[in-house]
């Protein structure tokens, strides 16, 4: 099965059960409080990833559930907002040890009702985010559920592809016309709702690559007025002010990227038996530290997308992943990549400096599990991730 954009690959993919035990994560695995945040040692000699679990939320009780494609933020006093949820309109809170506390709105047009929100983000204050995908608007919230402020949106927004620098919202898209095309920016004007203004690059040239819209540029934002900007099909990262002016690009040695062949669409996982890396998504930890985020399918999912004849077969829990997660800490002033880590498995994110991951449990239930990633001092031997190398097997090439 040839996939037409990444963020569509993830959505499908999610429902593939994955009953990885938590402790076959590469790299250092442990219980951490819900206050965990990402951050950036010294790394004098050499660092490591490590993953750590924050919570698993809600209980197989719960009159409403996660789903994957879920966004999760998380409030000053530990607990987390989450939307979409399985009832749509509604946006979910749950403590900060994982218990469902309140569920906030319901579905329809009303004063206090949602519809089809589909991402959720924190504002200075608690104040709530909300997106909704079936109006197009964007809905600010306090935690108890009040609604603050609505504003429609004159620019669609996709998953991974806007962020929030201050008052402002910066979208990424592709612009397709009969005869130009490019990736553009668009800050939205805060009252209005209007874009304000835009700027990229955009040229004659097709507007699609065999016959497929390109996927939208995932972007992160560092404070008010700058964002990094990710080019997924160069693995290159672009910081820019939300002004217009480019600040500064970095090309990483990312010994995970395999670059699409030739006449390949973009966004695709695979393409002719060959497999690809794709960048999905970024997260800025201010200036000086980039994470990357991506994915890859794995030999035996080509082989089942050749035989399966463009449907994809799902796996029993005992078999081999199909599917592995990438995570690399970029220097962002000079693209060094500090560290790499390779997860079996899909991890979905980040929200908030928070991952996702939904295992499913021997009764059929699927925990939604949040992980927390940071960087830390390495002490010990070094174990290489698999299909990683080390900085200075890069230096040497």
């Amino acid at each position: 099965m040839i996939f037409l954009t990444l963020v569509s690959t993830i959505s499908v993919l999610l429902f593939t059960p994955d009953s990885q035990p938590f402790n076959e994560l590469h790299g250092a695995i442990a219980v951490a409080g819900p206050q965990a945040q990402t951050s950036r040692p010294a790394c004098r000699v050499s660092c490591d990833i490590r993953l750590e679990r924050v919570a698993v939320l809600g209980r197989e009780t719960d009159s409403i559930d996660l789903l994957d494609r879920s966004t999760i933020t998380r409030l000053s006093n530990g607990e987390f907002a989450v939307t979409p949820t399985s009832i749509n309109g509604t946006v979910a809170i749950y403590s900060p040890d994982g218990r469902l506390l309140r569920i906030l709105s319901r579905e329809g047009l009303g004063p206090n009702e949602l519809v089809r929100p589909t991402a959720i983000r924190r504002l200075p204050g608690d104040t709530l985010a909300v997106y909704e995908l079936g109006v197009n608007r964007e809905t600010l919230m306090n935690p108890d559920g009040r609604i603050v402020r609505r504003r429609k949106l004159e620019a669609i927004p996709k998953p991974y592809a806007y962020a929030v620098c201050g008052d402002d919202l910066v979208l990424s898209h592709h612009l397709r016309t009969p005869s130009r095309a490019g990736f553009l920016f668009h800050v939205i004007d805060p009252s209005s709702g209007r874009v304000g203004r835009s700027f990229g690059s955009a040229a004659s040239g097709r507007s699609t690559v065999n016959g497929l819209v390109p996927a939208a540029r995932p972007v992160s934002a560092i404070n008010q007025s700058r964002f990094w900007a990710s080019d997924p099909e160069r693995a290159r990262f672009e910081l820019y002010e939300t002004s217009g002016t480019l600040v500064r690009t970095l090309a990483p040695q990312l010994a995970w990227f395999v670059a699409p062949p030739s006449g390949a669409p973009e966004g695709v996982l695979s393409h002719r038996g060959r497999a690809v890396t794709r960048v999905y998504s970024i997260q800025a930890d201010g200036e000086d530290l980039l994470w990357v985020f991506a994915v890859r399918a794995g030999p035996r999912s080509l082989a089942l997308e050749r035989k399966a004849g463009a449907s994809h077969v799902p796996q029993d829990p005992g078999d081999e992943q199909d599917y592995e997660t990438l995570i690399s800490a970029v220097d962002g002033k000079t693209g060094l990549v500090l560290a790499t880590t390779v997860h079996r498995g899909l991890l979905f994110g980040p929200h908030d400096g928070l991952l996702l991951r939904r295992p499913e449990a021997p009764s059929g239930w699927v925990a939604s599990e949040l992980l927390a990633y940071r960087l830390v001092e390495r002490t010990g031997p070094r174990t290489v991730p698999r299909g990683s190398r080390t900085q200075l097997e890069q230096q040497r090439d």
